[in-house]
């Protein structure tokens, strides 16, 4: 996870809403073991993170909007 850097991370949870199967169960967990051995920043991770599964909502919300 560390060799993806932040941006993997945003990525990964981007596409976990909209690939379906890959799960955050597995993202986050795997960039929190490269944060607690040194090679990630914690609250850049967190962020990350965050950033990733709030973009990973705007897609369907739009879809649903422009269906509703």
């Amino acid at each position: 996870m560390s060799s993806f850097g932040y941006f993997g991370i945003v990525f990964a949870m981007f596409a976990e809403n909209v690939f379906p199967p890959i799960p955050s169960e597995v993202i986050m967990p795997a960039a929190g073991f490269a944060a607690s051995r040194g090679d990630l920043n914690l609250i850049l991770f967190v962020l990350s993170g965050t950033l990733g599964a709030s973009l990973n909502a705007l897609p369907l919300y739009y879809l649903g909007r422009a269906f509703e």
